[in-house]
């Protein structure tokens, strides 16, 4: 081997090496100080014990061997009054004595990147100034450093908060039985919640049925409601237990809807409201809060019809398909007599006004999202859909969304709802009657972004804007979606599309 072509490309190896030290080290920052934070705020549970908070050093590290030196300090009083003022909080200064720092003074030997101290609070002291409204911060800030002081990350406040248990809803569960539950019993599950979990114990609470409370909540929803009879409610366990670390727990309770009846399996009362109270009471740890949910109510209503009330406190969800359908399932524009390929256009059938699926191909009929009436022959009115859910629903809503043709071209509709379905003698409740109104036409897209085609093609029944349309709340497990009339936005064509059918509400 030739070695004095060795030598020259060793010697430019080692020279592009030492320049590339030379560019790190110069684009390399200088070493900084500061809280190993982006927030400057952390809000621990006051429940734990305490918190290592870290000092961090970074940059390309330091060029002499001396140990650096970093002091750390309490905030004055107007410097949280500044933070407050720029941030739009209302911090208080927490005392001295009611928190401790392990240490206050660093050290950082050259090859240290962090340094951790420990952070330990009064827990009664913050617990009972918590419970009471106060918030109160352990400030902390980089006093002295003999390196650079990173600005953003120069301050850190600590605030022990108070962890609240409450119910996940207001009203824990509401029943509506039927004459067909006469000999059944029941066990159902409840859910309680802590705002911010504990990660070093269980949670547990104790519940009590607290039939003092009856009066003030049939005043504040002006309803009469009643104690409910000796055996009807029983809970499982009388308190609900919170893993560590959990944001929930679980509890058992069982309704024995038995004793409604008489012995001839009718009610022995109707039209009655019986509720049950729950409060939790006592907890351990015993430094937990309440919050506004700390009371919750099972209800059961004893009525003739399937009106209903919303429950109190749940969000409402909404409620899709696929669902079965009953009725209507040949009203499509495969169907249509004129239809020029009635194989093709079966594919825009019933069950896609209920698949929630919302995609508009116009090549492949086979996965778009859509209905179609009658298009090439006059639709008949009124168009009449039955269509099995999965579970009984209470209803807080029905909405229809459009798709990408002929958009409003189907304004007006009715909808009822029935707890059993028997064909024509279902005993149908009016739930929603009324016109949705129009936005105009809108550029659809290809369907893929469930929440964008919701915001802008699913109209309510009725619309905000018709003072002449019907909603009540309603129970079921079936419902008629009847099309009742065209809108005459398309005055020369027949017949046009919706994308979905949907309805809004509770589980029962």
């Amino acid at each position: 081997m030739n070695m004095k072509h060795i030598i020259p490309l060793l010697a430019a190896s080692v020279l592009m090496t030492a320049a590339c030290t030379h560019d790190l080290d110069t684009n390399m920052v200088s070493d900084v100080i500061g809280f190993a934070t982006t927030t400057n705020i952390t809000e621990p549970s006051l429940l734990i014990d305490g918190i290592d908070i870290s000092v961090l050093k970074s940059g390309k590290g330091q060029a002499t061997s001396e140990t650096a030196k970093v002091s750390i300090a309490a905030f004055t009083q107007s410097e949280l009054d500044e933070y407050n003022e720029a941030n739009g909080t209302d911090f208080l200064l927490a005392p001295s004595g009611k928190y401790t720092l392990e240490r206050t003074e660093l050290d950082f030997a050259v090859e240290d990147s962090r340094q951790i101290l420990h952070v330990d609070w009064d827990k009664n002291y913050f617990f009972n100034t918590n419970d009471g409204g106060a918030h109160y911060v352990i400030a902390l800030k980089i006093s002295e450093s003999s390196i650079k002081l990173d600005s953003l990350r120069s301050f850190l406040l600590i605030r022990p908060v108070l962890s609240k248990v409450g119910f996940q809803h207001r009203d824990i569960r509401n029943f509506y039985p039927d004459e067909k539950m006469s000999e059944e019993v029941s066990e159902y599950e409840g859910t309680a919640k802590i705002d911010n979990p504990i990660s070093t114990s269980d949670v547990t609470v104790n519940l009590l049925i607290d039939n003092s409370l009856i009066p003030a909540i049939s005043e504040e929803r002006k309803v009469d409601y009643k104690q409910a009879p000796d055996g009807l409610f029983t809970l499982s366990e009388d308190k609900v237990v919170i893993k560590a670390g959990e944001s929930f727990g679980y509890f058992k309770f069982s309704v024995d809807y038995r004793v409604l009846f008489d012995s001839e399996g009718e009610f022995k009362e109707k039209g009655v409201k019986y509720i049950v109270p729950l409060r939790m009471a006592d907890t351990e740890p015993v430094l937990i809060g309440k919050d506004s949910l700390s009371v919750g109510y099972v209800i059961v209503n004893i009525s003739d019809d399937s009106t209903v009330e919303p429950p109190v406190g749940q969000e409402i969800s909404i409620i899709h398909g696929p669902w079965n359908i009953l009725e209507g399932k040949d009203t499509h524009i495969g169907n249509d007599p004129a239809c020029p390929q009635p194989g093709w256009y079966s594919n825009y059938n019933t069950s896609k006004l209920v698949d929630w699926n919302f995609t508009n191909s116009t090549t492949d009929a086979t996965v778009n999202g859509y209905w179609g009436s009658w298009y090439w022959t006059e639709p008949e009115f009124p168009m009449v859909f039955v269509f099995e859910l999965d579970q009984e629903y209470i209803f807080g809503g029905f909405n229809k969304v459009d798709a990408s043709g002929v958009q409003g071209q189907f304004q007006d509709f009715e909808v009822y709802t029935a707890r059993e379905y028997a064909g024509e003698d279902t005993k149908w409740v009016l739930a929603a009657k009324g016109n949705t109104g129009h936005r105009g036409w809108q550029q659809f897209g290809d369907g893929s972004n469930v929440e964008d085609i919701l915001n802008r093609f699913s109209y309510p029944i009725p619309g905000k804007e018709d003072e002449a349309g019907v909603f009540n709340y309603t129970r079921g497990k079936y419902i008629k979606f009847v099309i009742v009339k065209k809108s005459g936005a398309y005055p020369d064509i027949k017949g046009g599309y919706l994308s979905e059918f949907y309805a809004r509400g509770w589980t029962m």
